[in-house]
């Protein structure tokens, strides 16, 4: 029982935030994002190693500037909404962005 609540949730919150994604019709990488507005708060660096996770990415505006300024962090850009597409697209020149679709409560 408990496992069918869960898919209903995975499924109504894909359903509300891919809504908000099918939005954008201009894919324009932004000049700065929430991750920008966090970085100034916090005293050391959010990205750092070699690996990063962006989990709940949507269209994947953060992956992108976490990226950019990182490139030789590799960022997996994860998101349960129809933004993962234009997450794709937005980061498809970054080589160290890695976009998948998939729940946080259950990692592909």
């Amino acid at each position: 029982m408990k496992e069918k609540a869960a898919d209903s949730k995975i499924h109504k919150t894909r359903n509300v935030y891919g809504f908000l994604w099918t939005k954008e019709d201009v894919i324009q990488p932004p000049e700065t994002y929430h991750y920008d507005k966090m970085q100034e708060v916090i005293s050391e660096n959010i990205v750092r190693g070699l690996w990063g996770i962006d989990a709940g990415s949507g269209c994947g505006y953060d992956t992108y500037l976490m990226a950019k300024n990182n490139p030789s962090v590799k960022i997996v850009s994860m998101d349960i909404s129809d933004g993962v597409y234009i997450n794709l697209k937005l980061n498809r020149s970054l080589s160290n962005v890695s976009v998948i679709r998939g729940s946080v409560l259950a990692i592909p």
